[in-house]
C-alpha cells in the first residue's frame, strides 16, 4: 500500500496542523494563546482538503457512508422491549448476587469451623 506523494503530503500537513494547534492552546505564551480559534480553523480546513484531496481522505469517507447505510438496516428494539430486557437483567444480577453472597458466607462459617 504506497501512499502518494500527495497523500502523504496531506498526512503531514494534517499533522502538523493538529500538533501546532494543540502546542497554541496548551503550551504557547499568552499572546499567541488568543489565536486558538483561528489555528483550529486552519486544522479544519486541512482536514476538509485532506478528506477530498487525498486517497485515504476518500476511503475514510466511503467507510463513512457504507457505515450509515449498515447502521439504516439495523432493526431497533423497542422502548418496551428494552425496559423488559433491562428488568429481566437487573432481577437476575439481583438474585446471583444473593446466592452468591449466601455460598460466600456458609463456605467463610465452614472455613471458621475448620480452622478453629
Amino acid at each position: 500500500m504506497s501512499l502518494k506523494v500527495k497523500d502523504r503530503f496531506f498526512s503531514a500537513l494534517l499533522g502538523a496542523a493538529s500538533a501546532y494547534a494543540v502546542y497554541v492552546q496548551y503550551f504557547a505564551p499568552i499572546q499567541i494563546r488568543q489565536q486558538v480559534p483561528y489555528v483550529w480553523g486552519l486544522v479544519l480546513v486541512v482536514v476538509f482538503l485532506f478528506l477530498r484531496m487525498s486517497q485515504p481522505g476518500q476511503d475514510f469517507i466511503v467507510y463513512v457512508k457504507q457505515a450509515r447505510a449498515e447502521l439504516r438496516k439495523v432493526v431497533w428494539p423497542q422502548s418496551s422491549e428494552v425496559m423488559s430486557a433491562t428488568t429481566a437483567v437487573g432481577i437476575a444480577v439481583a438474585i446471583f448476587s444473593i446466592l452468591v453472597s449466601l455460598l460466600d458466607s456458609m463456605l467463610s462459617g465452614l472455613l471458621a469451623k475448620i480452622i478453629g
